[in-house]
């Protein structure tokens, strides 16, 4: 009997988005509030999840088609890369489209005394690294959808990492990932000033690239371990064992990331197992996966995405030009996601209509 997709994951997906969510609109809630700090640690915590996914995933894709690539790595580790980003162009570039405009709307009101084809011109040659995705090799002028940093860092880390994974995948799956998952996250913890951010340098390096670095390291290390459960944990008697363990870590990971936060020195070390429980996840062999074999889960994993990068326009908006100031920040975080929604049913609408379009155009004969 045909087994039915686990979408354990693309829930977890869906949870982390959210999360994102709530970090940015946090600015929305009152300064020193509850809410800031129950979800100041979201942000980090969630792009690292993802990183970490992320990481997972491309070593499961070298593994599925390993006797292809390995002939020719830098190719492979291009086409890569290139499949990666192609899954996601067209929300990539309509809701940069959706910023761009909302961007120039906000620097005209800011500016009144600059004329309008000098604040467009200025915009256009600011915004040209996040164009062509490559703002966080350092040449990042200005964030016009700022939370694709996160896709122009994984991509810039990828080809490398792709590459060394084809040549040596052994030695960066078992040995070089882990370490260097566990130097930088050490490095990153160390740190006095609250979480690493994106845009802190480290010599020639961004703090997006060396995130993305521990994070999708910390998902090739997360994928050879759910490879050694499956291999070594299969039988049905370790399920209910499995099944345990991933209550467990679930239910503390839930408790810190609910309580309000303590320094950002303290949560590295408190959040440090959240690999341990997407490997787990991954492997299916948990009996919660079973719970998430609906096959209208199907669609969470492209509605994770439409969040994802539409949200920032919502918050823009409503922060630029003080929308609902004066009501209570909950309402204002209801008018973020209303918006939200807007921008996701309409970038869907957009990216629908052009696929359509171009699907005929090459219908037709010449």
């Amino acid at each position: 009997m045909e087994s039915k997709r686990n979408y354990q994951l693309d829930a977890l997906k869906f949870f982390f988005t959210l999360c994102i969510f709530l970090y940015h609109a946090r600015l929305l809630a009152p300064a020193g509030g509850l809410a800031r700090q129950i979800s100041d640690k979201w942000g980090w915590f969630g792009v690292h999840f993802f990183f970490i996914v992320s990481g997972m995933l491309m070593a499961n894709s070298f593994m599925r088609h390993r006797t292809e690539q390995i002939q020719e790595p830098g190719k492979a580790a291009v086409r890569f890369v290139v499949h990666k980003f192609r899954s996601i162009a067209g929300i990539y570039f309509i809701s940069f489209s959706f910023n761009f405009v909302i961007r120039f709307c906000i620097e005209l009101h800011a500016h009144q005394d600059v004329s309008a084809l000098t604040t467009l011109w200025k915009l256009i040659l600011g915004s040209v690294p996040e164009l062509f995705l490559v703002q966080m090799s350092g040449v990042r002028q200005i964030g016009v959808n700022s939370v694709t940093w996160y896709i122009s860092a994984m991509l810039l880390v990828m080809l490398p990492l792709y590459y060394f994974l084809c040549k040596k995948p052994d030695f960066f799956l078992h040995v070089f990932s882990p370490t260097a998952a566990l130097m930088l996250y050490g490095f990153f913890t160390q740190m006095d000033n609250g979480y690493f951010d994106q845009n802190d340098c480290i010599g020639p390096f961004s703090g997006g690239v060396l995130r993305a670095l521990c994070g999708i390291c910390a998902g090739a290390t997360t994928w050879a371990l759910a490879q050694w459960i499956r291999e070594h944990l299969s039988d049905r008697k370790y399920s209910t064992k499995l099944t345990l363990i991933e209550v467990l870590f679930s239910v503390y990971l839930l408790l810190v990331w609910i309580f309000p936060s303590f320094s950002a020195h303290l949560m590295y070390g408190a959040l440090l197992p959240i690999p341990l429980l997407v490997a787990v996840v991954f492997s299916g062999k948990s009996r919660i996966s079973a719970l998430f074999q609906m096959p209208w889960l199907r669609h969470i994993n492209r509605l994770s995405m439409l969040i994802y990068f539409n949200h920032y326009a919502a918050r823009q908006l409503i922060m630029r030009f003080d929308l609902w100031l004066n009501r209570p920040y909950l309402q204002r975080y209801l008018l973020m996601a209303m918006l939200t929604a807007g921008f996701c049913l309409l970038c869907a609408t957009l990216e629908w209509l052009i696929h359509r379009c171009f699907s005929q155009k090459a219908s037709k004969p010449v």
